[in-house]
């Protein structure tokens, strides 16, 4: 869906700048994101469909990774910052063994460790591109 309908269909505009942004919004199509249903609330489950798979974590972030490299060659940028603007998602505590070190961390993406969220995902694809987030 482009930016404007979804614009649109989410309501959170009202409709006189809905429709002064719309020219602007059209031709934007997000690229894909990570989804991961235990993050967030639940009735967003049903407007998903342009989502990062794979067998792990770890799989997802080297898609993000390649997705930063992509945007940023065929955008011809020098810098690249990633801004991750998502859904709210619930807290993730830091767990010692878990997400508490980098060793630690790569190993649980590699895992699929249930409580990494898609923040830290998209982190440690843009500290591992070494650009912002």
């Amino acid at each position: 869906m482009n930016m404007a309908d979804a614009m649109e269909r989410a309501s959170v505009f009202e409709w006189e700048l809905q429709s002064k942004l719309r020219p602007y919004m059209e031709h934007l199509t997000p690229r894909p994101a990570v989804f991961i249903q235990d993050f967030v609330a639940a009735n967003q489950q049903d407007r998903v469909d342009n989502v990062f798979t794979g067998k792990n974590k770890w799989e997802i972030v080297s898609r993000l990774r390649e997705d930063i490299r992509d945007f940023k060659s065929k955008k011809q940028l020098d810098k690249i910052i990633v801004l991750w603007v998502g859904n709210t998602e619930r807290y993730v505590e830091i767990i010692s063994g878990l997400n508490d070190t980098w060793d630690n961390l790569e190993a649980a993406l590699k895992k699929d460790a249930y409580e990494i969220s898609p923040s830290t995902l998209y982190a440690t694809a843009a500290i591992l591109e070494n650009v912002c987030f």
